[in-house]
Order: structure tokens, then sequence, then C-alpha cells
């Protein structure tokens, strides 16, 4: 607390000082000539690059005072150059006239943007509130978005829940390919670096017909800045200091398009992070700490309506697992549980050091894109992915056994993914896609067996037509998946091979109907299908990163969804307002149930038993979310949601299920002293305690409720066109004792206390 005080200190001594120019943000309106909001409208300066969205909207900032071009683009309309001089925040109108030389032209959206389904329920996570999360887990900073949560494995796990579902339910595109790693465990968080992107999108929903099997949840679009298309050289410098753990995070990246190269652009980007043991309001969490090494590159060539792109990522960690979860007999393990804090707790002190249990993981991506115009017929895309996931676990073992350095399980995972889509010409109102994906996994082991080694084969086939009206658009679309696994076990001193193959059909169908120019309703009905991972057909034995033996059953089917959601979308000048309403039926729904009261003695310890079951499941619920601009300078939003998942063959709950949520911010951002700007900002977050869960199945009861404050300050100002931006908050800030119900860890220990967070941005 005193270091906290120090540092608010100093951010008061500074705001007193000035630097050079103030920035200001450039925001506004694209209509076409009768008025009409134009959507993926390119607008440029100095190398910034923004899209309308589909109110027509855009914005750049915050940027240094000064004389600025803005340059707006369509194809099928005359170019505009507007000359502003930046001195003050500008709110801007543009009115798009049709050029009669291009009118025979099929539109052509320049740049690469990954397309959602405009019926679906879509939220956006970009800019500043983007970048105030990226220090966290790609889980923890989706959290701000309504009916997103998190499921996690102790202090540093996490992945992202949408509408109550999670795991392989969840697709992640990483940059346009789809992630393939070992997300099938519990404690197998996404192999992903935040600081990658410029935007994450979430779509809300059943989304098989566009992205394949899987997307029975949603979809999360990890989307990196386009490349510059302008001279000169750019870059942003990100480092955050965490309290609770000692963090350290620094992050980078540069990019540029060499003026004696047109057309040529590049980046470069990296991240490094360390954390200690976490801290709870009573003790430390032991053995807790992270390490991570990141690094990506990007380059890219774009000549006439030809555009090429080649990246490479490598995402590297070493992560701790609570060692009190980990426990030698039966009666240590029923006191454990039982007990209000962990056992060993007051031998518990801070430490950088990662010891057994913890886990090595290692995630490489290479990705290939091309996309060229076919004349008379439409845009091409095509994209390669060779992604290598290697994971090794290192359970709590005997010292002779943990001399050796030998992890006791060691997965690796080598996936090849080629997808094919044709943007057809339009045909009148008339826009769509054909495509056609394939899928190649092959998955070996060292060490302990826990499921076999596998080769899996995908293969997906989709049709998406889209009919746009002024005032309504229809979307339609089918997609054929088949699915081939080939397993191979170690039984009897022999290996058994045993064969699965799926099919199945996914549709959509939805509208999206403007009633007026502020108001919107989204309609949509859509289905995904998910066949049984590995893990579910065979697990058998101790999964030590979730402090559980895991039981598989390989009589299990595919899983089907029938998602039907609508969504009210309202925007007005000074209110914004979204609700969303859905219903989700799967087919022979699997999850790990918990088989309380049994338990499983080993020569590793004492662990729970968990199985993987199947049912016919329902999720219903809704998300809520409004923003609203009381006054100049202050803005007031608020978030909930509501999930409620229950077994539709007992009519029972299902467990593991997100309670209720709310939260509440409001902001200030008055502060203007020459060169800087500033802002206040203060939050309350609510979660209930889940009273809806099967009785008489989990090893303990959900927690109780809780209620978490934050609050942050911040400026940014900028010395000769350079923006650097400074912030200190807090999360926990009353250091509040509490426990998740979506933290499998809340057995065994509370989550972490009170966490002051200092931020240092530098954009050049």
């Amino acid at each position: 607390m005193h270091r906290a005080c120090i540092l608010l200190a100093v951010l008061c001594s500074i705001a007193g000082l000035s630097y050079g120019q103030q920035s200001y943000t450039i925001s506004g309106q694209i209509t076409d000539h009768k008025g009409r909001p134009l959507e993926e409208t390119v607008l440029q300066i100095q190398g910034q690059i923004r899209f309308s969205d589909a109110k027509g909207r855009f914005s750049f900032g915050p940027m240094p005072s000064g004389k600025y071009v803005l340059a707006i683009h369509r194809i099928g309309y005359m170019e505009q150059a507007d000359t502003l001089q930046l001195d003050r925040d500008l709110k801007l109108s543009y009115q798009m006239e049709p050029d009669e030389s291009q009118q025979l032209s099929e539109v052509v959206i320049e740049g690469h943007r990954e397309e959602v389904l405009a019926t679906q329920a879509v939220s956006v996570l970009e800019g500043r509130e983007l970048d105030r999360k990226k220090s966290q887990t790609l889980s923890d900073a989706l959290e701000g978005i309504a009916g997103l949560s998190s499921i996690k494995n102790g202090a540093s796990i996490a992945k992202p829940v949408i509408h109550g579902m999670h795991s392989n339910r969840v697709l992640i595109m990483n940059n346009g390919i789809r992630q393939e790693g070992q997300q099938w465990g519990l404690e197998h968080a996404p192999e992903i670096d935040p600081f990658l992107a410029e935007k994450l999108t979430v779509v809300k929903g059943a989304a098989g017909v566009q992205y394949g099997s899987d997307a029975i949840a949603g979809v999360v679009l990890v989307e990196p800045a386009d490349l510059p298309d302008s001279s000169g050289i750019h870059g942003k410098v990100y480092s955050t200091y965490m309290s609770n753990g000692r963090q350290q995070v620094l992050s980078g990246s540069v990019q540029g398009s060499p003026a004696a190269l047109p057309g040529f652009a590049w980046r470069l980007q990296g991240t490094g992070k360390r954390a200690g043991n976490r801290e709870t309001p009573d003790y430390f969490i032991d053995n807790t700490g992270v390490r991570e090494l990141n690094f990506s590159a990007t380059a890219g060539y774009k000549k006439g309506e030809t555009e090429a792109e080649l990246f490479y990522s490598r995402f590297s960690s070493r992560v701790g697992i609570f060692s009190g979860s980990h426990i030698g007999n039966l009666t240590d393990l029923e006191r454990a549980i039982a007990a209000e804090q962990p056992l060993q707790a007051e031998n518990y002190g801070f430490s950088y050091d990662i010891d057994r249990p913890y886990q090595q993981i290692a995630h490489n991506l290479l990705a290939a894109k091309l996309k060229f115009k076919l004349d008379g017929i439409g845009e091409l895309h095509t994209k390669y992915g060779y992604q290598l996931n290697h994971r090794k676990e290192f359970d709590l073992v005997r010292r002779s056994i943990a001399e050796d350095g030998k992890p006791q399980l060691d997965f690796e995972l080598r996936t090849h993914t080629l997808d094919l889509h044709l943007d057809h010409k339009n045909f009148g109102k008339l826009r769509g896609s054909i495509g056609a994906s394939g899928i190649m996994k092959s998955n070996v082991y060292e060490g302990r067996q826990l499921i076999p080694n596998f080769r899996q084969y995908n293969m997906g086939l989709f049709v998406l037509e889209h009919y746009i009206e002024e005032r309504y658009e229809l979307e339609a679309g089918l997609r054929y998946d088949y699915q081939y696994i080939e397993t191979f076990r170690f039984e009897n001193g022999g290996v058994v091979q045993e064969d699965f193959d799926y099919q199945n059909l996914s549709a959509a169908l939805g509208g999206m109907w403007r009633v007026t120019d502020q108001n919107e309703f989204r309609l949509s009905a859509s289905s995904a299908f998910r066949a049984p991972n590995v893990n579910e057909l065979f697990s058998d034995g101790v999964h030590q990163g979730v402090s559980s033996y895991e039981l598989g059953d390989r009589t299990l089917k595919p899983e089907v969804a029938y998602n039907l959601s609508l969504s009210w979308l309202h925007q007005s000048e000074h209110l914004s307002t979204e609700l969303s309403i859905y219903n989700n039926y799967i087919s022979n729904f699997i999850y790990l149930e918990p088989q309380f009261p049994e338990t499983i003695l080993t020569i590793r310890g004492a662990f729970p038993l968990f199985a993987y079951q199947q049912v016919n499941a329902r999720f219903r619920g809704v998300d809520a979310s409004i923003n609203y601009q009381l006054a100049e300078d202050w803005n007031w939003s608020a978030k909930g949601n509501i999930v409620r998942a229950s077994n539709t063959d007992t009519d029972e709950w299902l467990v593991l299920i997100p309670a209720d949520q709310a939260s509440t911010h409001i902001r200030w951002s008055g502060f203007r002293r020459k060169a800087m700007t500033g802002y206040l900002l203060a939050g309350i977050s609510y979660t209930a305690e889940q009273t809806r869960f099967p009785e008489n199945t989990d090893f303990a009861p959900p927690p109780p409720a809780y209620t978490l404050v934050q609050a942050e300050a911040g400026i940014d100002w900028t010395v000769n066109k350079q923006v650097l931006s400074l912030s200190i908050g807090a999360e926990n800030l009353g250091n509040v004792r509490y426990r998740s119900y979506l933290n499998r860890f809340r057995y065994f220990t509370d989550e972490p206390g009170q966490n002051w967070i200092l931020r240092l941005n530098y954009q050049f």
C-alpha cells in the first residue's frame, strides 16, 4: 500500500508538468448520397487505417495537435481528402458520392478483415480498453464483454467461457488461422499472446457454417493490426508492473514499409513476462509463478488487388501449479477441501521460483495467406497454417524421479490447416462465399499414458449467402463436416488401434432489421457440431494439472447444437445499449462430472474422481450492456449476464456453470492541460452465489457471493508527436477474500487479493 501511495504521488506530480502538444480524437460517420451508413469504408491518416463499422462510424486517436490529411476511399464512390486542423476533439460527417465510372464494377474491400455473421450477437474489444487488459491472459481480457467469463485453474491459468461453455466448444481464430493446441484440458489455456491483437471480436452462439466444427458456443477472433502501407517506422512499447505476484511485463512492436520496395511491409513483435507467487488477503499461494517469452514476425506484399502475407509466432511459457492441491492421502484430501485455507499456508512465502508441479508449453504457428481477384468470378482467399504445440507437465514426484528432469506427461501436436473460400461476384443485392477447409493432426506422447496417440482428419464444405436491402438483411448458409480419428494405445504389452468417424450438416439462417437509424434487431437460428475429443473418449489416469483422476468413455456420441438468439441494439448520440437472449439446445452434451464422494488413491497421491458424462442439455440466458454519456466528460457503463443450463433428460442443473454476474463503471475524462489529457475510472462487479447446481455431486459447495471494487487513473501526453501513457489502478481494491465457482482450485485456496497495476506505454 505504501508503494501504491508513492506511485499515486508520482502520477499527480507528473500531472503538473507540460510537454509538447495536446492530444485529441477524430471521430465521425460515413454515409452514401442517400444518407445511408457505409460500412467498410477505408479511412487513412498518416499510415493509420480504419474501417467504418456497420453504422458508418470511425475514430482515430488520441493524436497530437497539428494539421492532418484524412483520405477516404471506397470502391464505387468518389475518393475524398480533407485537411484537418486538429486543435480540439473533432466529430465529422462525410457523404460519399457514387463514381459513375465504377458503377458496373463490384465492390472490393481493401485490407484483410475477418468477416462475421451479420445476424449474430457480436462484441468487440479494441482501443484503450484492450490496451488496459493486454498484460493479462487472453481469457481475462475477454471478461470485459457481456456474456463472457473465465474458467480457471489456480491463479495463472484461464480459458474463455461463452454462454456457459468452454474449451473445444469455443473456437479461437488466431490471425485467421484456427488455433489448434492441447485445449481439451481445463488447465490448458490458449497459447496466444494478447499483445498480438489490435482487436478481439467475439461471435456468441453456434457458428458452425462459417467456422466449422467445434464452434458450438461461439468464436473468438484475435485480429492483429493491418500492415502499414505508407513508408516510415512506427512502433509501440507496453510495460506493466502488478503488485500481486510482483509481475513484470514488457512488450513491444515495430513496423514499417520501405519506400524502396513499394507494396512491401513488415512487423516484429515480442513479449516477456515474469510473475511470482500470488497472494490472497491472508497467505501466499505457493508455486503460482509464470514465465513467458513470446515472439512474432509478419511480412506482406500488396500489388493492385493481390495480397500475400507470411506470419510466424512462438508462444512459450512455464506455469506453476499450486503445490497445496497435491495431497498425499485421502484423509488429508478431505481435510484440505474442508479447510478455510491450505493446510501448509503458514509455510508459504513469496518466490519467483517455479518448482514441480508445473507446465512447460511451446506453441509455434506459421501462416501463409494469399488473396487475388478472378475476373468475372470474384475474390479467392487461401490460408495455410502449420502449428506445432509441445506441452510438458511435471508432476509432484519423489526426489529421485524429479532429478531426471523428465515430465510425466509429454504431448506433441502437429496440425496442418488449409482453407479456401471464394467471395463470388455480387448478383444485385446478393453477395456470398463458398469454401472448403481441411485439417490434419497428429498427436504423440511420451511418459505416462493419459490419452493415446492419434491422427485426425477433418474436411468441410460450406456456402453462405447474404442479401442486403436498405432496412434489412437476410443471411443463410449450409455446411458439411466430416471427421476421422485413428487412435493407438498401449494395452497388455501391445498396440491397440481403434478408429472413429463422424459427420454432420450445419445450417444458419438469420435476419437483421433496421427499424430506425438508431434501433436494429438481429434474429439468428444456427447449428454446429462437435465430435468427442480423444481425452473424452480415453482418459484414464491422474491429471495433476487439475488435481484429479479422470475417466473417459469411448461410447460417446457427437454433440450437435441448435442455437436461437435475438438481439436488440440501440445507438444514439449519448446512449448505446445491447440486449441479447438465447436458447441453445445441445444433443449429447459432454461434460466432466465430479463423482462425489469417490476419490482415488494412487502412488502419486489422493485425487478427486471425475468422469465424462453425456446428456441432452439446454443453455438459456440473457446478456445486456449499456453505455451512457452522462455529460461531456462523464461516461457510465454497465453489463450483466445470466446463464441457466440444465440436463433435459432429468430436469437437473448442470455443474460448473457461471453464476449471475453484473458490473458497472463510471469514467471521468475531463483533465486537460496543454500536452496532457487525463481520466479517472471507478468500477464495481458483483458475482452471485451459484444456487443452481446438481446436489450431492460436487466435492465442495459453491462459494458465497462476492463484490469487487476497482479504480484507475491515467494520463496521456505528447512530445514531438509521440504519445506517452501512464496509468495506475487497483483490482480488488478492498482486498476481499473470496473463491470463484469456476476455479477448479477453489477446493484448496482463495483467489488473489488486492492488486495494484502500473502501466507505462509509448507510441512512436
